[in-house]
C-alpha cells in the first residue's frame, strides 16, 4: 500500500531540516563531528574603500586591536584615508576577519613638476601618476584635480603599472614642511657617482651617512625608502635611504612573509606563519596556467575562478584582484581572480 503523499513530504521536509541542523552543529549526516571552519592568517594588500573598521579587497577588518603604522611609525585609524593602499595581518574567517597588523607607506611625497589635466596625469619626484574617477582625492572641500597647482606638494598612494607609472588611488596634499619621500624600485645605479634611479628620478646619497639597505650598498631591483629636502639639478639630495618594510606600490614576493615588525603580534596571537592571500596588482607576465604580478608567481589552475574580462583571459597590464594560498616564498595558488 502506497502512503499518502502529505505524509511522504512531510518525512522528506523533517529529514532536510535534521541535515541543515546537524550541518550547522558541524556534523555530517554519518554522525561525525567535523573541525570548526579556523581563521585563516591572511596577507591582504590594496586601497582602502570604507572605514567603520576598514574595508579593503571586499573585507571588513576588525581594527580593534591591530598594530597600526604610517611611513614607518606608530599611529591610529583616523590617520588613514580613503584611497591609500595599506598592507595587513589579519585573521580571515567565519564571522569576523581581525586585524593584526595594518602598515600603510606613501609611494610619494612631493612637489607637482608637470600637469596634463586632458591626461589626467601628474608629475612628482620624477614618476608619472595616473589618476582616474576612482583615485580618492583629498585635496579640501569641494576641490579637484583641476585645481592643482605646479609646485604644490603632494601625497600619493597607488600601485605601479607594467610600464613604470603609478596608478594613484589616493592624491593629498601634503602637510607644510613635509621632507620629501619616495618608496619604490631601484631602476638603475652608479655606485661611483653616489647617486641611483628610481624611474625618471635621480637620488644623490653621497650625503647619507649611513645607508640601510642590503650590504650597504644600493642596486637595481632593490624596493627602498627615500627620505630628503631638496631637489638639486633634477636629483634627490637623500637624507635617509633604507629599506621599508614593504613596497608601497605592490605585493613584492618578500610580502608573502612576515616583516620584523609584523612577527611580534602575530606570534602573541599564537598563530603561524600567513596561508593565505588578498592582494590587487598589475598582471606582469602571462603564460599557460600562471601570471606574475611584479615578482610573486600566481599559478592558475582548473579550480581557478576568473571573474570579469572576456574568456577567461589575463593578460599582461590587467588590474587584478587575486585570492589564494600561499604555497612558497612569493608563490600562491589562486581560488579566484578578479579583472578590475
Amino acid at each position: 500500500m502506497s502512503r499518502p503523499r502529505h505524509l511522504v513530504v512531510a518525512r522528506r521536509g523533517t529529514a532536510l531540516l535534521v541535515a541543515a541542523v546537524l550541518a550547522a552543529c558541524g556534523i555530517d549526516q554519518g554522525g561525525i563531528e567535523r573541525p570548526p571552519e579556523l581563521p585563516q592568517l591572511t596577507v591582504i594588500s590594496g586601497p582602502i574603500t570604507g572605514f567603520g573598521s576598514i574595508h579593503v579587497n571586499g573585507l571588513v577588518l576588525d581594527t580593534r586591536a591591530a598594530q597600526i603604522r604610517v611611513d614607518g611609525g606608530p599611529a591610529v585609524e583616523t590617520d588613514l584615508r580613503r584611497g591609500q593602499v595599506i598592507r595587513a595581518i589579519a585573521l580571515v574567517g567565519p564571522g569576523a576577519n581581525q586585524a593584526l597588523s595594518i602598515e600603510y607607506q606613501s609611494n610619494l611625497v612631493g612637489p607637482i613638476v608637470a600637469l596634463d589635466p586632458a591626461a589626467s596625469t601628474l608629475t612628482v619626484l620624477g614618476q608619472r601618476v595616473l589618476l582616474n574617477a576612482a583615485t580618492a582625492l583629498d585635496l579640501g572641500q569641494g576641490a579637484a584635480f583641476a585645481d592643482l597647482q605646479l609646485t604644490e606638494q603632494l601625497v600619493v598612494s597607488g600601485l605601479r603599472t607594467p610600464t613604470g607609472e603609478i596608478l594613484a588611488t589616493y592624491v593629498g596634499r601634503a602637510a607644510p614642511g613635509s621632507a620629501l619621500r619616495i618608496t619604490g624600485s631601484i631602476t638603475a645605479a652608479d655606485p661611483a657617482g653616489l647617486t641611483f634611479e628610481i624611474g625618471g628620478l635621480t637620488v644623490d646619497y653621497s650625503q647619507v651617512a649611513l645607508l640601510q639597505v642590503p650590504n650597504g650598498v644600493p642596486q637595481p631591483g632593490a624596493v627602498v625608502a627615500v627620505t630628503g629636502t631638496t631637489e638639486l639639478g633634477g636629483a634627490l639630495v637623500a637624507m635617509q635611504v633604507s629599506t621599508p618594510p614593504f613596497s608601497a606600490d605592490s605585493l613584492a614576493a618578500s610580502a608573502t612573509a612576515l616583516t620584523s615588525v609584523e612577527t611580534p603580534v602575530v606570534s602573541a596571537a599564537t598563530v603561524s606563519s600567513p596561508r593565505a592571500a588578498n592582494f590587487m596588482g598589475f598582471i606582469t607576465a602571462s603564460t599557460p596556467g600562471a601570471v606574475a604580478l611584479a615578482d610573486v608567481d600566481v599559478a592558475v589552475g582548473s579550480s581557478t575562478a576568473i571573474i570579469g574580462g572576456e574568456g577567461n583571459s589575463l593578460p599582461v597590464g590587467a588590474l587584478v584582484l587575486v585570492e589564494g594560498r600561499i604555497v612558497g616564498f612569493g608563490q600562491v595558488e589562486a581560488d579566484r581572480i578578479t579583472i578590475l
